[in-house]
């Protein structure tokens, strides 16, 4: 024999707060997924700003080579000692190609009383990896100078040049 029991509403109850619940989680992950994608794929900053905070903080090569110039730093002076009255002075002009540099470099450090010499390597295209292949030399003086306006730099000033009569 069946008896009924009397309808307390807990199934209602327990079906709504199973709904409650259901869209309380749809709303979460909702929210989560909009937060992942807004990190991943849409920067914080836009590219101009994060440059301008980049210009603002950071010495501009301009200022970099100002200093570098005005600080006439001799490479390896602690090998060679001082520069002498009597010394040869060789001037390499510098632009980008690392590759003909580097033969070079080689060529030189083979000739016969380089260790007497004074290289100075005149760059007029500010290039990290040229710097960094020149602060390689240890077999003689070694002098960088940059050229304070470089045309990569300085583009307004080609066009004026070119302008001019």
């Amino acid at each position: 024999m069946l008896i009924s029991l009397p309808n307390t509403g807990s199934t209602d109850r327990n079906r709504s707060i199973y709904c409650m619940r259901r869209i309380a989680f749809v709303a979460v992950w909702i929210f989560l997924m909009l937060k992942l994608r807004s990190f991943f794929f849409e920067p914080i900053y836009s590219v101009n700003a994060m440059r301008s905070v980049a210009l603002h903080n950071a010495p501009t090569i301009s200022q970099q080579i100002t200093k570098y110039n005005a600080a006439k730093l001799v490479l390896n002076e602690d090998l060679f000692g001082p520069l002498k009255n009597d010394s040869v002075v060789i001037v390499v002009q510098v632009h980008t190609r690392v590759t003909y540099l580097s033969y070079l470099i080689g060529s030189l450090a083979q000739a016969y009383g380089i260790s007497t010499v004074l290289l100075i390597f005149s760059h007029d295209y500010h290039d990290k990896d040229i710097k960094k292949l020149v602060e390689t030399i240890d077999f003689c003086l070694v002098m960088q100078i940059f050229y304070p306006y470089p045309i990569h730099k300085h583009p307004k000033c080609l066009q004026n040049t070119l302008k001019s009569p």
